[in-house]
């Protein structure tokens, strides 16, 4: 159960409730504020009050309008930030250092909480294991759900009191596994996840097919969209190139650029068949720039685009 305790911001200025007064229908938010086990590198723990405190910066110009309406200069569109009184921020789960299989447990939990309520889950890592958690979560309360991972590996990574889990692993957990799809993957993996990956039928979009084949990686992701709802997505922000977002407990190099993940994630169709998003890996404290929160913030916004806004005239 999350606790009550005011983060510095809430994501996108929800308004901060407890669990007993979840919405039907409404966006639910929580963190899971955890360190990665070693020998990767530290600051995810203070991951989920970054992505918040950035989160509000960018509807700033929404909200600053009259009619909360403003143009996107990067798709030329005026859009108008909806209503989302209804919508809750739930504050951080009780977690403290690395993470460990009793805190992804506590992330099932509450994420089946929110589901069977009726409402969509948001999870602010912390370290990338949590999306065990959030997929376990939705499984629990609304069956397996097809799993998006938009990360540079096939594996999550180790708990302290866990191997490292090939996302087949997580895929296979019931009778009928999952479908998964894996994009933005880059570097050397393990042949045991490959050959699991394989095994249950999973599909790989590579780091290098996000920078010279995009549109056929975005018509991929959207048949894969359309062939297998619901869908959990869990964006990793390693799947970044280090040199653009420093932020991240380990290094990636030929990773995508930020652009190329927000241009991916505005151009699928997800919104409708999501039933619950992950944004991991960020660790503020090693981005002096503050590169790796913005572009967890504005990932998540491109995911929720039609759910936080509306069209509107020019």
């Amino acid at each position: 159960m999350a606790v009550p305790d005011t983060p510095f911001s809430t994501l996108f200025g929800f308004s901060l409730r407890g669990q007993s007064d979840i919405a039907e229908g409404s966006i639910v938010a929580f963190g899971a504020p955890l360190q990665s086990s070693a020998p990767r590198r530290p600051g995810t723990d203070a991951g989920p009050s970054a992505i918040r405190e950035i989160s509000c910066d960018l509807l700033q110009p929404y909200l600053a309008s009259p009619s909360r309406t403003a143009v996107d200069l990067s798709s030329n569109r005026a859009k108008r930030l909806r209503d989302f009184g209804a919508s809750s921020d739930l504050g951080d789960l009780p977690c403290e250092g690395p993470v460990s299989t009793i805190d992804i447990e506590r992330v099932a939990q509450l994420t089946a909480a929110i589901v069977a309520a009726g409402a969509f889950p948001i999870l602010l890592g912390g370290d990338h294991r949590v999306f065990e958690g959030l997929v376990r979560g939705v499984r629990a309360a609304a069956g397996a759900p097809a799993i998006l991972s938009v990360s540079d590996k096939i594996t999550l990574p180790p708990a302290t009191d866990a191997a490292p889990l090939p996302l087949a692993g997580l895929a296979s957990a019931t009778a009928d596994p999952s479908p998964v799809l894996c994009v933005g993957v880059n570097s050397l993996q393990s042949a045991a996840s490959w050959d699991g990956l394989h095994a249950v039928g999973g599909a790989v979009i590579s780091a290098d097919a996000l920078h010279e084949t995009r549109p056929q990686a975005v018509e991929t992701i959207n048949s894969f969209i359309a062939k297998n709802e619901p869908c959990v997505c869990g964006v990793d922000l390693e799947v970044v190139d280090s040199g653009h977002a420093a932020g991240t407990p380990s290094v990636n190099v030929g990773g995508a650029t930020p652009e190329q993940l927000i241009d991916l994630l505005s151009e699928i169709d997800i919104s409708a068949p999501l039933a619950g998003i992950a944004i991991t890996n960020v660790a503020p404290k090693l981005d002096a720039r503050g590169l790796t929160e913005l572009a967890a913030a504005k990932a998540l916004l491109a995911l929720l685009d039609n759910q936080l806004f509306t069209e509107a005239a020019p």
